[in-house]
C-alpha cells in the first residue's frame, strides 16, 4: 500500500487548469452511507451498507470508465504530441476490455438488483477544461491524472472491502496500471511544459468544493478545489452576503440581504432545497457541527434567528446586541458567538438554552469571531481598531490584541491551531490587499500575504495547507499556499465576492456555466439590505462585512 500511495502525486500547478466533475451522491442513500478512512490522496469514499459492495464498485468504476474512455477519444483528435495519442489508444482499448467485463460479472452476481449509486466518491475530474488558452494535452493530462486518482482510491477500498476475488484482481491491475500512466503523464509535463510535481506525502488533498457568494453579483459560484476552475455558478438570489456549507458538504447555505431569506441549496444536484425567512437585514449563515441547527444573524433587527435544517422551520428568535454581523458555533456545538458590530460586544449563545450566556466587550468594530479548535480561545477582528482580539472562554476576557492590516474583516484558524489568518479589506477608495497571518501561540504577525483588492472573506481546507480569500473590489478569489506564504492563483468569480466557505465533497458535473434558482421575492422592497454604514448595498461597499 505504501509503496502505491507514494506513486500518487499531485501536480500543483496542473491543478490551476482543470474543470471538476464527479459523481453525485444517489439522494436516496445518502443518509445511510457510511464513510470509509481518506485514501492518501484526499479521496473520500462512500457506500450504502445495504446494498452489496461488489455491485456498488461495479456501477462506479463502469461511469469512471466511460468518462475516462470519452476524454480519450477526445485525445485522439486533439492532441499535439503523439505520445499522448498513443496513451490515449491505450485508455480506450483498456477500460473498454474492462467495462465489458464489469457488465459481465454485474449480469452474473446480481441480475435482479436494480442500479446502485455506485461508489460516491471523489472520483476526479471526468471532463477536460475548456479554457482554449491551455494547450489541450496539458489540460488532457491535467484531468486524466485526477481522473486516474479517483480510480485508484474506489480499487484501493476494493482490495480490502470486495466479496469476489475476481474484483480484488482488477482492482490491483487498475492500481497497478493507472499509476505507472500517472508517472509517464507527469514526465511530460515536466518534459513538455515545465510543470513541478510533489509527492503524495507534500501535497495536500484538494478534493472539495470552494463556494463563494457574490452580493452584487446575485449569485453563488462553486470552485473545484482540485482544479481552481469555476463549475458554475447559481444565479438568483439576491445580495448574498454570505455563506456556508454543512458539515458533511452536502447543503449549502445563503443568506439574501435582500430579501430576508436564509436559503439552502443541494451542492451536488445545484437544486434549491428551501429557503426561511429571517431577521431584518441577515449577514451571515453558519451550521452547527451536527448538521441540524442553522443561525442567522440579523444586523437590522439584532437578532439572531436559529433554523432546523430538516424542516426548514425557525426555531428562536435571540436578541443580542448592536449590529450582529459574523457568528460562529464552537467546535462541540454548545456555544455560538456572535459579533456586535456597532455594540464593539460578542454575545455568546447557549445553543441549548437559545439565550444569550454572556457578553463581552471586545473593542471597536468587531466584525467576525473564530474558536480555536479546542474551544478555548475565541478570536475577534476589530474593524475599527485594525487588530483582531483574543478572548478566553473560561473567564470572558480580552487576553490581548495584535495590530493587523487596514479594515480587518474575516477570520479563521488552521485545523492545528497554529494559526490564526485575517482578511484586510480596508475601504473602497483605500482597499486592503492582504492576509495577514498571526502565530496564534504569541498573538504576532508572522507574515503578510498579498491577495488582491479588497481581501474580504476568508476560509482554510481541511488539511491546513490552504486557504481561500474573497477580494471583495477585485471580483476573484485568491488560493493560498498557507506553508510557502504565496498566492498560488486567482479565480474569477462573480460581482464582489463577499462569504466563502469549503466543502470537503467534490463539485459535481454541472448542466450549464450557470443555474438559476426560483428565489421568492418580497413584493415590495421594504427589507432591501444595507451596508453597515446604513447605506444601501448597491450605493458602495466601504463597510461591507
Amino acid at each position: 500500500m505504501q509503496n502505491r500511495s507514494l506513486l500518487l502525486v499531485v501536480v500543483l500547478m496542473v491543478a490551476l487548469v482543470l474543470s471538476a466533475c464527479v459523481q453525485p451522491p444517489s439522494p436516496e442513500t445518502t443518509a445511510s452511507t457510511t464513510v470509509a478512512p481518506m485514501d492518501d490522496m484526499g479521496h473520500a469514499a462512500m457506500v450504502d451498507p445495504s446494498e452489496p459492495f461488489d455491485a456498488q464498485f461495479i456501477d462506479g468504476m463502469l461511469e469512471h470508465h466511460q468518462g475516462a474512455i470519452d476524454m480519450a477519444e477526445m485525445a485522439l483528435e486533439e492532441a499535439e504530441h503523439e505520445e499522448l495519442q498513443t496513451l490515449a489508444e491505450g485508455i480506450i482499448a483498456a477500460q473498454s476490455a474492462e467495462i465489458e467485463q464489469l457488465h459481465s460479472w454485474r449480469n452474473e452476481w446480481y441480475p435482479e438488483l436494480p442500479p446502485t449509486g455506485g461508489m460516491e466518491i471523489g472520483m476526479g475530474t471526468m471532463a477536460i477544461n475548456g479554457d482554449a488558452n491551455v494547450p489541450f494535452d496539458k489540460r488532457f493530462m491535467g484531468a486524466m491524472i485526477s481522473h486516474h486518482q479517483g480510480a485508484i482510491a474506489m480499487a484501493e477500498m476494493a482490495l480490502e472491502q470486495a466479496e469476489h476475488e475476481e474484483i480484488r484482481t482488477l482492482a490491483a491491475e487498475i492500481i497497478t496500471a493507472q499509476s505507472a500512466e500517472i508517472e509517464q503523464m507527469l514526465g511530460w509535463l515536466a518534459d513538455w511544459y515545465g510543470e513541478q510535481t510533489q509527492t503524495a506525502a507534500d501535497a495536500s488533498p484538494l478534493v472539495g468544493t470552494i463556494w463563494v457568494a457574490n452580493e452584487e453579483g446575485n449569485s453563488l459560484t462553486a470552485i473545484d478545489a482540485a482544479t481552481n476552475a469555476v463549475v458554475t455558478t447559481l444565479t438568483g438570489i439576491p445580495g448574498p452576503h454570505n455563506v456556508q456549507v454543512s458539515p458533511d458538504g452536502t447543503t449549502v447555505w445563503a443568506v439574501s440581504g435582500h430579501e430576508a431569506l436564509a436559503v439552502a441549496v443541494d451542492s451536488q444536484s445545484y437544486a434549491l432545497l428551501g429557503t426561511v425567512p429571517v431577521g431584518s437585514e441577515p449577514a451571515h449563515v453558519v451550521v452547527s457541527p451536527d448538521g441540524t441547527t442553522a443561525y442567522v444573524s440579523n444586523s437590522g433587527d439584532d437578532t439572531v434567528t436559529v433554523i432546523d435544517t430538516a424542516m426548514f422551520t425557525v426555531k428562536a428568535t435571540i436578541p443580542v446586541g448592536a449590529f450582529p454581523h459574523g457568528l460562529r458555533p464552537s467546535p462541540d456545538g454548545a456555544w455560538v458567538a456572535v459579533a456586535n458590530l456597532r455594540g464593539n460586544t460578542v454575545s455568546v449563545i447557549d445553543t441549548a438554552a437559545f439565550t444569550v450566556n454572556a457578553t463581552i466587550e471586545v473593542g471597536t468594530g468587531p466584525v467576525q469571531v473564530a474558536f480555536a479548535p479546542d474551544g478555548a480561545t475565541l478570536y475577534v477582528t476589530l474593524n475599527g481598531e485594525d487588530a483582531v482580539a483574543a478572548v478566553d472562554l473560561a473567564t470572558y476576557s480580552v487576553t490581548g490584541k495584535v495590530t493587523v492590516g487596514d479594515g480587518p474583516v474575516q477570520i479563521y484558524v488552521t485545523p492545528d491551531a497554529s494559526t490564526v489568518v485575517v482578511a484586510n479589506q480596508g475601504s473602497e477608495e483605500s482597499p486592503g490587499t492582504t492576509l495577514s497571518i498571526v502565530d496564534a501561540a504569541t498573538l504576532a504577525v508572522v507574515e503578510t500575504v498579498e491577495t488582491g483588492q479588497g481581501a474580504h472573506g476568508v476560509v482554510i481546507e481541511p488539511s491546513g495547507r490552504h486557504a481561500y480569500v474573497t477580494n471583495l473590489y477585485g471580483n476573484d478569489l485568491a488560493v493560498v499556499d498557507l506553508v510557502d506564504h504565496q498566492v498560488v492563483t486567482t479565480v474569477v468569480t462573480g460581482a464582489s465576492p463577499n462569504g466563502v466557505s469549503f466543502s470537503p465533497v467534490a463539485a459535481t458535473a454541472a448542466p450549464s456555466p450557470e443555474i438559476a434558482l426560483p428565489i421568492p421575492t418580497h413584493e415590495d422592497d421594504t427589507n432591501n439590505h444595507t451596508d453597515d454604514t446604513g447605506d444601501s448595498a448597491g450605493e458602495g461597499h466601504d463597510s461591507h462585512h
